[in-house]
């Protein structure tokens, strides 16, 4: 009853023939199919990548405080995001520095700041040898030098960090800038007091600004590594103006998912003379603005199911033999309707 619905014909085994073109063909099937086969099990087992674009939501936080340090700690962790900053001025004192976030200037005692874990959260130090070394300097022969270190928890909006020379500072530089203009030092060439002149130069390096998670797949952070060389008649006074845009990008792999940001970046530098032709209020140094889209990224990593895996199997090594099969089939035939017209 079963051999009756057996379609599949067989031919007997001492009627088959075995040539060198049918050995070709199955040698090429299966080289196809094998190498299909190992690109398939790759692509199962990495996974795809799926992107997608999607309006970011916003998480309502109420106005009114809570005691609860639970409740205080859960809504500190959906309506703000780390904020880690560490960047070198090689030339400047630290007690000459001024650091604001969002216009509120941060206090010698804020620096004294210490976590749960006894790291400091805030430090404005002298450079060590490996800062020094990393901005292009000899740590041996360079004494001079303010490195300010920082992990903040800022609100997820707009925000503004500054970095510049502090007013007493400023107001002692420019007494200084016009007692030697006056003199005409500046604009003679190779004149003033090197010392002098380095004493106010703000070139910076920055070794790393990170907001929240770093995106795991970035190849590049334009705000790690960057050096800003300010050379001018002033001795290195100018403001350098930094643009940052967050993109919200939700990232998901295999055994965690969580938020980060990518990053997109814009810079300027203003020159001393527009600075008091333009009314800058800030002083020299570095300003950093901020900035999240509307838009976010969905970026996720997944396989996919069984069937759809072992469908692709199928598929794959059948249709590397029924291709090549036609393929070949259809060289031999026209090969022979050739040779048959020529003869």
């Amino acid at each position: 009853m079963i051999r009756n619905a057996d379609f599949f014909v067989k031919p007997r085994h001492d009627l088959r023939t075995k040539s060198a073109t049918g050995g070709l063909i199955t040698l090429i099937a299966g080289s196809v199919a094998g190498l299909l086969f190992l690109a398939q099990m790759y692509t199962q087992i990495m996974g795809t990548t799926q992107h997608s674009l999607y309006l970011s939501e916003s998480k309502p936080i109420p106005m009114l405080g809570t005691f609860d340090p639970f409740t205080t700690r859960l809504y500190d962790i959906k309506s703000k995001m780390t904020m880690k900053l560490h960047i070198t001025f090689p030339h400047m004192e630290c007690n000459n520095m001024e650091i604001r976030i969002n216009g509120a200037p941060l206090k010698d005692s804020d620096f004294d700041f210490k976590s749960q874990k006894g790291r400091r959260r805030m430090a404005k130090v002298r450079p060590n040898a490996a800062d020094l070394k990393e901005a292009g300097f000899d740590p041996h022969k360079h004494k001079t030098g303010c490195t300010i270190k920082a992990t903040l928890r800022v609100p997820t909006v707009a925000g503004h960090v500054s970095i510049t020379m502090s007013q007493l500072a400023w107001s002692r530089t420019v007494q200084q800038l016009m007692m030697e203009a006056q003199m005409g030092i500046l604009t003679s060439p190779g004149g003033g007091n090197e010392a002098t002149q380095n004493s106010h130069n703000m070139s910076h390096y920055i070794h790393s600004v990170q907001f929240g998670k770093r995106f795991p797949l970035a190849k590049d952070d334009p705000l790690q590594h960057r050096a800003h060389v300010i050379q001018n008649k002033m001795g290195g006074i100018a403001l350098e103006n930094i643009q940052v845009k967050l993109v919200p990008t939700y990232y998901s792999g295999w055994m965690s998912s969580k938020l980060t940001y990518q990053q997109s970046v814009v810079s300027h530098t203003v020159q001393p003379e527009h600075m008091v032709s333009q009314g800058v209020a800030l002083s020299p140094g570095l300003a950093m603005s901020y900035d999240l889209t509307p838009l976010a990224v969905r970026h996720e990593i997944g396989r996919d199911n069984v069937f759809a895996f072992l469908s692709s199997l199928m598929s794959i090594v059948g249709g590397a033999f029924v291709t090549v099969g036609l393929f070949t089939g259809l060289l031999v035939h026209s090969a022979a309707a050739v040779a048959k017209k020529v003869d």
